[in-house]
């Protein structure tokens, strides 16, 4: 039969012990406790950590690579552009008026960006409007301007599927 207080005598034995190690010893216990930390808790987790870090660095590089100013990547020459939404083109523009511009206007119009119109298209490919955004911006150059824009052709603007966009 154990003595009773063999529980407490062991405890004041271990606690002694304890006391007397020395700090190389504290030390390697330690790092004996952080290793099997790291074997049994990170290095499960380190693959897929890893693997993840360096995926999302590539990632970003080629992002960064599409974005940076200056750096373009090559494309075929008639390929389509990969924009969500394809802004409205001009396709033909109406011959109607021989000579659309009045002549007061000649060498206004002669400069470089004589003349800058923004127009408004449905989703048809029609005019709706215009504003001249440079030039002359008078009657008779609205009247010429309105021959010539109602007759013209347009590719309306188209989404990522290459349809025009529901109206809203």
């Amino acid at each position: 039969m154990p003595p009773a207080d063999l529980a407490v005598r062991i405890k004041v034995a271990a606690a002694q012990k304890q006391s007397m190690q020395s700090w190389k010893l504290r030390w390697a216990g330690v790092r004996d406790r952080a290793e099997i930390l790291m074997d049994n808790v990170f290095r499960p987790v380190m693959v897929p950590a890893t693997g993840g870090f360096f995926s999302a660095v590539l990632v970003f590089v080629v992002v960064l690579h599409m974005m940076v100013p200056g750096i373009s990547i090559q494309a075929v020459p008639n390929d389509v552009p990969l924009n969500l939404m394809q802004p409205a083109e001009l396709i033909t523009l109406s011959d109607n008026p021989g000579n659309w511009a009045p002549e007061q206007h000649e060498t206004e119009l002669s400069l470089p960006h004589g003349l800058l119109v923004d127009v408004t298209v449905d989703q048809h490919g029609q005019m709706l409007d215009y504003q001249i955004l440079s030039g002359p911006n008078t009657q008779d150059m609205r009247h010429q301007l309105n021959q010539m824009l109602l007759f013209s052709r347009f590719r309306p603007m188209m989404s990522f599927a290459g349809r025009p966009p529901a109206a809203t």
